[in-house]
């Protein structure tokens, strides 16, 4: 079993709709300002929603932001704060999935899944409802905690290559220190 108390493993179609799972939250009380607790979680499949087991969830410097406040005014950081209080941690996530709407077409129960879950709602937690148009087939090639890190990191990528700078696929890149460390 993983820290969290749940092993990464598929679960079999479930008849439970609701159920208490272990997340880590963002807490004020908590050591490093987040804790973990446990939290109530329905089981029921939403419309346009993928239920998926999360294997692996990334995390990344806005996580932090948002406990910390300090893309906020002054004046408004403790709102900032108070808005985050008891919600789970992370946007990104690598998975399985474990149930899916009616007339789903692009997944199916069983499918190994990465995506980015809107802010606030967390992925720090055995099960997340993914919006369908947030989630992708994990490339075989890479492994769940690989495919965990790429979602909100990869869009911040081609927003900034494509949208602010109008980067085109005739273009070319030069990407200095790109190999990393």
């Amino acid at each position: 079993q993983g820290r969290l108390g749940f092993s990464p493993v598929p679960v079999p179609q479930l008849n439970i709709t609701k159920m208490k799972v272990p997340a880590v939250i963002y807490s004020m009380k908590g050591e490093q300002g987040v804790k973990l607790a446990t939290k109530k979680f329905n089981m029921s499949v939403r419309k346009q929603h993928l239920l998926c087991r999360v294997i692996c969830a990334g995390i990344n410097p806005v996580d932090a932001k948002f406990l910390v406040g300090d893309k906020l005014p002054y004046c408004a950081s403790n709102l900032g704060r108070s808005a985050v209080e008891g919600r789970t941690v992370g946007f990104d996530f690598s998975g399985i999935v474990v149930n899916t709407p009616a007339g789903c077409r692009d997944f199916k129960v069983g499918d190994e899944v990465f995506g980015i879950l809107p802010a606030g709602q967390g992925t720090f937690t055995p099960y997340v409802h993914v919006p369908i148009d947030q989630v992708a087939a994990k490339p075989s090639s890479l492994s769940f905690a690989e495919a965990s890190t790429l979602p909100l990191v990869g869009l911040t990528t081609l927003q900034a290559l494509k949208i602010d700078h109008r980067l085109t696929s005739s273009q070319r890149l030069l990407v200095i220190g790109g190999s990393g460390g």
